[in-house]
């Protein structure tokens, strides 16, 4: 009762600073403090979860991508501030949990219960214990009726023009006693502070589903021999029958055997030409589409690596793990493994040719983010195969890889560094200038400072038979660099301390120094 009350004084303060730190304000340092904020406040709240090895890194996977939100103020790193607290938030209330995926759906649970809450809140005040339980029920009974009501209003309204038109007449006349009703107050602010009031009453008042928990709970790291009865129908009390069917298992071994003999020769075929080709001594022939090349054949190339690891998954689900005659199957997975690790390093080289060629860029990063991934999967199908490890084990340790991998690359202000490593390439007709115009505002002083070398690539695209950038006039790119310069600046200048980052903060004094307009005043 005294933990609901001690919540129950930290709802409205958490809201009256949220309201405090954003209304009005972009991200910038005030997500970093809130986010610490509210970790703190769960941690007060649920002192069991502070021994928890999930919640603790979790905790400090979140505090970092807090403060690196604040210093390089990117997207990626903002996407995951959101995603590693929530994370964080249903390790500390779910404290004996180690599984992402069942947290995260555990967290989307809990904001479902939010109207829960609210009404289980109200009928609880003082006075209110008659009046709210009627209500409820009158809520719940009437809302099914009323879609229904309102999905037959909509089909008539479109298909008879005179109730059509007076239905528009109708609801015009909503809309003007609701514009009425809410000119006393803002509506933006009411709606704001409703985000707030739903993700602090997740957050605060966390709900979780028992029937996720006690799935979770049930599962283990290794495998168990399951045995297969008969029908109740093929039972009899006169006669035994086998209650296994080794014959299916064997049948099963045996087409896994064939299968995997024939895919790994066809591999090792294929990592060959890889390796002769790509790994040792690239040379693009003249004409070659390596456009093409990198892309359909990448794609199709982590296809086969996905279907593998399906396949690895299918056979290796249950008994064939005990089956007395499966060397031979573990050894040829092992090396079926191996050689799609071979394979995911020529994807590898073949997306390096490609940055090689024509610089840096978003989907580029993404795939050697993915490779990496990919032999994390790989190394962890290997582990599971030699030591009969279940899929729980699977998803879990390949989960945390994933989210362990994003923390950690979010921290890299990837916008600077494709425009750093693209204006220094060597191919000036390979890089794709239009990119220049998609990025960040962190990127202006940069490019201001190395305009030159954006006109020397220009001037090289203009060159070729059929240029692939269609923006090369490099007064109309001077032009773009200094309106957003000049809206940059104008909504710095105006902006307050809770949207303050240091990223922001440099390009601000480096923008000074390249725009004719602001370098006056």
């Amino acid at each position: 009762m005294k933990h609901l009350s001690v919540k129950n004084i930290l709802l409205p303060i958490c809201l009256l600073i949220y309201s405090y730190l954003f209304w009005q304000h972009k991200l910038g340092i005030n997500l970093s403090a809130f986010t610490v904020l509210l970790l703190a406040v769960n941690f007060y709240l649920n002192p069991r979860a502070r021994r928890s090895n999930p919640a603790i890194f979790t905790a400090a996977c979140t505090v970092f991508t807090a403060i690196f939100f604040t210093v390089n103020h990117t997207g990626l790193n903002g996407f995951m501030v959101f995603l590693s607290f929530f994370i964080c938030t249903g390790f500390i209330h779910i404290y004996r949990s180690q599984y992402i995926p069942s947290i995260i759906l555990q967290t989307l649970y809990s904001f479902t219960q939010v109207p829960v809450v609210w009404l289980d809140k109200l009928q609880h005040l003082p006075g209110n214990t008659q009046h709210i339980s009627p209500l409820w029920r009158f809520v719940r009974r009437g809302l099914i009726p009323f879609l229904i009501f309102f999905i037959f209003y909509m089909i008539y309204s479109i298909a008879n023009p005179v109730f059509g038109k007076m239905a528009s007449m109708f609801t015009s006349n909503i809309f003007i006693f609701f514009e009425w009703m809410f000119s006393f107050i803002s509506l933006p602010y009411f709606f704001f502070l409703l985000l707030g009031l739903i993700i602090l009453t997740a957050v605060l008042f966390y709900r979780f589903s028992r029937s996720l928990f006690k799935a979770e709970a049930t599962e283990s790291e290794f495998l168990a021999r399951k045995q297969q009865r008969l029908p109740k129908i093929l039972r009899s009390p006169y006669y035994t029958l086998p209650e296994r069917n080794p014959v299916a298992l064997k049948n099963e071994a045996r087409t896994a055997t064939w299968l995997l003999i024939l895919v790994n020769l066809l591999l090792l075929v294929v990592n060959c030409i890889d390796i002769s080709w790509i790994w040792l001594g690239f040379n693009m022939p003249h004409n070659f589409n390596l456009k093409q090349f990198v892309h359909e054949g990448t794609y199709l190339l982590i296809l086969s690596i996905l279907l593998s690891i399906g396949i690895l998954l299918y056979f290796f689900r249950a008994n064939l793990n005990f089956y007395k005659g499966n060397k031979i199957i573990i050894r040829l997975a092992h090396i079926w493994i191996l050689q799609n690790m071979v394979l995911t390093f020529s994807v590898f080289l073949r997306n390096w040719h490609y940055i090689q060629f024509h610089g840096l860029a978003y989907k580029r990063i993404g795939v050697m983010i993915f490779l990496l991934l990919t032999l994390i999967g790989l190394a962890t199908l290997f582990i599971k195969i030699k030591q009969k490890r279940s899929d729980y084990f699977l998803w879990r340790t390949n989960t945390w890889a994933a989210y362990t991998v994003l923390v950690l690359f979010s921290a890299v202000q990837w916008d600077v560094l494709i425009v750093n490593y693209n204006l220094n390439h060597w191919n000036t007709a390979g890089i794709d200038t239009d990119f220049y115009y998609e990025l960040d505002d962190n990127t202006l002083p940069l490019l201001y400072s190395r305009i030159s070398d954006v006109e020397r690539q220009m001037n090289a695209q203009k060159s070729l038979p059929r240029p692939w950038a269609y923006r090369t006039d490099i007064e109309e790119f001077r032009q773009m660099l200094d309106s957003r310069s000049m809206y940059f600046i104008l909504n710095w200048q105006s902006a307050r301390w809770q949207s303050w980052n240091l990223a922001d903060a440099r390009t601000a004094e480096d923008l000074e120094k390249y725009n004719n307009y602001f370098s006056g005043n």
